[in-house]
């Protein structure tokens, strides 16, 4: 028989495992919690920032979009009037003197006759252009052979800085094509008006690019109206992994990586969707 002490030693040798045992257990628990708040903490947060992303994305479209229906159902409705009125006189005149009052991002509005000739300019900054044939621009030409609605690209009209035309054929009462009426937009002014405000103040980048790859807007980076001058393609761009998709696909969702093996890649996912008119699409990327 083991004298008592060797006993109490046992006995109190076994209770400090016990309570070792306890608070191993107890700090085990209260980790794997700390784990899995952190998990539900880190999926929260990237379902928040997913949900932020597609809802801009959503609002931007929205209102893009909103501004190139409303203003070729304008265009539309002049087209109409002027049926009987003509592409030239005060009547066409005070005509596209409102359209561009009601929308800043018009930089002018022209008519022109079937054989190509500017008839009248909306402001008093353009009347140079007034009696000018555009005839031999492709996009006008296209226009005329199709004599429908049409947006051109960026750089697609007669302007000497980059813009976009949005296009509307005019037709007499008896049918017959008398000509057109245009909208200049100012792609840059566009973009800095209804586009970019959208993400002031996130953390968020947002790029707009014609469907043929050309970059016309990056946030992130300092865009000037210069800029536009020599659109980059998408492909020199930081989508590693994604520019092909975003070229292909009217909307989507997927991740690209930007950085180089000496300062580190990172992942990032991205969100994007399409505006424009007819065949003329933009793509709206936020990421």
């Amino acid at each position: 028989m083991k004298p008592d002490g060797m006993s109490d030693k046992r006995q109190k040798f076994l209770y400090r495992l016990i309570v070792i045992a306890i608070i191993v257990g107890l700090i085990g628990s209260v980790l794997l919690i700390i784990n899995d708040n952190f998990i539900l903490s880190t999926q929260n947060r990237d379902i928040n920032q997913k949900n932020n992303l597609k809802d801009i994305l959503i609002k931007i479209q929205a209102e893009d979009q909103y501004f190139f229906v409303s203003l070729e159902n304008d265009l539309a409705k002049i087209a109409v009037s002027l049926q009987s009125k003509g592409l030239d006189g005060r009547f066409a005149k005070e005509e596209l003197e409102n359209l561009t009052k009601k929308y800043p991002m018009v930089e002018d509005a022209f008519s022109i006759s079937h054989d190509g000739v500017i008839q009248i300019s909306a402001k008093d900054k353009y009347r140079s252009f007034e009696g000018i044939s555009v005839k031999n621009e492709s996009f006008i030409n296209e226009t005329f052979n199709h004599q429908v609605p049409m947006m051109s690209r960026v750089s697609g009209t007669f302007f000497s800085t980059p813009a976009v035309s949005v296009v509307e054929p005019v037709f007499s009462q008896k049918g017959e094509y008398i000509g057109l009426i245009c909208a200049i937009i100012n792609p840059f002014e566009f973009i800095s008006n209804i586009t970019a405000p959208a993400i002031k103040d996130t953390p968020y980048r947002v790029r707009v690019i014609e469907d043929s790859g050309a970059l016309l807007f990056d946030s992130q980076e300092n865009a000037k109206e210069e800029n536009l001058n020599n659109i980059s393609q998408l492909k020199d761009r930081e989508l590693s992994g994604l520019d092909d998709e975003v070229l292909k696909s009217d909307y989507g969702m997927g991740i690209f990586t930007s950085g180089n093996a000496s300062s580190g890649k990172v992942i990032h996912k991205a969100f994007w969707t399409t505006t424009g008119l007819k065949e003329a699409k933009w793509r709206i990327i936020i990421s």
